[in-house]
């Protein structure tokens, strides 16, 4: 019996020290090892004569001198494997997982993935000369340098609670300056001395009442009443002066002080914007087409209800405050 407790206690010694001397032989065999591919072992992961090379080419190789002798070279790779150890202590915090690593990480692979299904057939496309000449055709007008006028205003404030009276002696002023502009040298389109006598504009005042070039379109707005610039556009010749106007805050004289007219544009003047036009535009739908045809594959599933019930977690903008764009302008592609 005692022989037999012996024995059984020696078998199970043996089987414990073979268990780990295999142990550590299975260890040390499926360490990777140097060979004619691998130049650098860190921990159990491996850096490759081709992996060097390519971060040779990502960090200026392609530059004269680079990587030409052992000590440069010698420095990149110290760098690969001190960067190797970093992120493996990277991993074991987790910082892998953290939400502003794994959106930087999405964004890096959603790029690459572009550069190599999108961009080359963006590249691809062309504008030809037909089209640009087309386009000029359709939008000609557009194109065109509009109308201008130069002005010179007298602007009088008038008070809230001023008489009926009074204000008939301001207008008979106005009409009285109005004869004295009329009567000045021919030459003289602006108001002169009269401006800086007489009118209560500060910024004009001192320049003869010339307030710079309007431009007649629809799409502009200035700071002078609709009258003041309805009547400008009337006037015909240089130095011809309004009747007197009659505005919310004020009378005004109004001057013309030069004019152009519509100004015809030349299709060379344009062509270069109008290509980059049409290029974006083609552009701009391929990538909706991409988009579109990536999510005709897909199967997608929107849960509006608890969309719906999402809070925003910033505060209400103030009032005319800017904000920045909340989603990309093409859903992903940027």
């Amino acid at each position: 019996m005692k022989k037999q407790f012996v024995l059984t206690l020696i078998l199970m010694l043996l089987s414990a020290y073979a268990g780990w001397y295999l142990s550590d032989m299975n260890w040390s065999h499926n360490r990777p090892q140097l060979n004619d591919d691998i130049l650098a072992v860190v921990n159990d992961e491996t850096i490759s004569r081709s992996e060097f090379i390519e971060q040779m080419q990502l960090r200026g190789g392609q530059y004269a001198g680079q990587y030409h002798t052992v000590e440069q070279r010698k420095v990149l790779l110290d760098f690969l494997v001190n960067q190797q150890l970093m992120l493996a202590a990277a991993k074991t915090l987790g910082v892998d997982q953290e939400a502003v690593v794994q959106k930087i990480y999405r964004q890096a692979v959603v790029d690459k993935y572009l550069d190599q299904a999108l961009n080359q057939k963006l590249a691809e496309i062309k504008v030809s000369s037909k089209e640009i000449e087309a386009y000029f055709e359709a939008n000609r007008s557009s194109y065109n340098r509009p109308a201008r006028r130069r002005a010179a205003i007298i602007f009088k404030k008038l008070p809230s609670d001023i008489s009926e009276d009074d204000k008939a002696g301001v207008i008979a002023s106005m009409h009285a300056i109005k004869q004295q502009a009329l009567e000045s040298e021919e030459h003289i389109t602006h108001f002169g001395q009269l401006a800086l006598e007489h009118s209560d504009d500060p910024n004009s005042k001192y320049q003869g009442g010339v307030i710079g070039w309007l431009i007649k379109s629809p799409q502009r707005a200035y700071k002078w009443p609709q009258e003041v610039v309805t009547t400008l556009f009337e006037l015909s010749e240089n130095g011809d002066v309004s009747e007197v106007i009659e505005a919310d805050k004020g009378l005004y004289l109004v001057r013309l002080v030069n004019a152009e007219n519509v100004a015809a544009t030349e299709l060379s003047q344009m062509a270069s914007g109008i290509r980059k036009k049409i290029l974006n535009d083609k552009q701009k739908a391929a990538r909706q087409d991409f988009v579109s045809e990536l999510q005709a594959d897909a199967e997608i599933i929107i849960n509006s209800d608890l969309l719906a019930t999402i809070k925003p977690i910033n505060p209400e903008p103030k009032i005319n405050q800017k904000q920045p764009p909340a989603m990309p302008n093409e859903a992903g592609v940027q």
